[in-house]
């Protein structure tokens, strides 16, 4: 599956290609890197929307028609701070539609108040995280300590 995806993505989303990516990030610069190539995109952003982009597809057969969405964790960073977590990224839909020898792709962010919040300020924000931001965010004030957990969605 995750072949599928990145050869999906490196075809119709990300103009420089997987192989780029990976040669631009120094993909062979840790021991995490070369044991298990890819790793270090994990918490690589996404880059920004695609407004509905359509490629024709001449291989497709002319009877495969549908959508398909993904969603997920895509923006890493903001403001100079950058999460760590997998799963604390900003979320972001793609949708991936068939129609006869052609497919059409869309992204947009997902607009919850946390992402609203973060992008006002030029910051992550506040929230409950899985792991710390580098560099670590302020902590939450004293006369405010529950601060990340009564952040919006």
């Amino acid at each position: 599956r995750l072949a599928l995806s990145l050869s999906l993505w490196s075809a119709l989303v990300a103009p420089q290609g997987v192989e780029a990516l990976l040669r631009s990030s120094g993909a062979n610069s840790n021991a995490a890197a070369a044991s298990d190539l890819g790793w270090e995109l994990l918490v690589t952003s996404a880059g920004p929307e695609v407004p509905r982009t359509c490629f024709d597809a001449p291989g497709l057969p002319a009877w495969s028609r549908g959508a398909f969405f993904i969603s997920g964790p895509a923006l890493f960073e903001q403001g100079g701070f950058r999460f760590q977590g997998i799963f604390d990224g900003f979320g972001r839909s793609n949708r991936f539609e068939l129609r006869g020898r052609q497919v059409c792709y869309t992204s947009r962010w997902l607009n919850t108040g946390a992402y609203k919040e973060a992008m006002a300020h030029n910051d992550l924000g506040r929230g409950v995280l899985f792991e710390n931001t580098k560099p670590k965010r302020p902590a939450c004030p004293l006369s405010h300590p529950m601060c990340n957990l009564m952040a919006p969605n």
